[in-house]
């Protein structure tokens, strides 16, 4: 009798111990669950805020180009104003070029401007798909382009 009591809480002590892991195990499963999508989110909010970076860095530089080409533009026609009548009409040709240029320059900048703004309204962007082909690929060609031949023709007019 001794034994069997003996061995019937033998049994209820193993129970018990068995209900106390088990619920320990799934105590830890459950944090583990968490932990993975803690950092899930924090991974996330991090491919968000890299892609919001790169995209404000876009931002800036399409500005700042956009801007540039108007200077150049502006100054480029006080000086053709300033020296008007012995201008010829090679340096008039550049200038033409020059300021083609400079407009497509500020008229790309606009456009992928507004791409870029449109990208960073998406719900789901990263920064390799950052929209810099195409159109924000040839602003700083134009750029590039518009001041060669306004510098050539501001030189060629002197």
């Amino acid at each position: 009798m001794v034994g069997q009591l003996e061995e019937r809480l033998a049994g209820v002590v193993v129970a018990a111990l068995r209900e106390a892991f088990d619920r320990d195990r799934a105590r830890l499963d459950l944090e583990r669950d968490h932990l993975h999508a803690e950092r899930a989110r924090a991974e996330r909010a991090l491919r968000l805020e890299q892609a919001r970076q790169a995209g404000d860095r876009a931002l800036v530089e399409l500005r700042l180009i956009a801007l540039l080409s108007l200077t150049i533009w502006v100054t480029s026609a006080v000086l053709l104003a300033w020296r008007v009548e012995g201008v010829s009409m090679l340096s008039r040709a550049l200038l033409a070029f020059g300021w083609f240029g400079l407009t497509a320059a500020v008229a790309s900048a606009f456009v992928a401007h507004r791409r870029i703004l449109a990208w960073l309204g998406a719900p789901d962007g990263g920064p390799e798909a950052l929209p810099t082909d195409g159109v924000s690929a040839v602003v700083a060609w134009f750029l590039a382009a518009g001041l060669a031949f306004t510098a050539a023709s501001l030189i060629v007019a002197l």
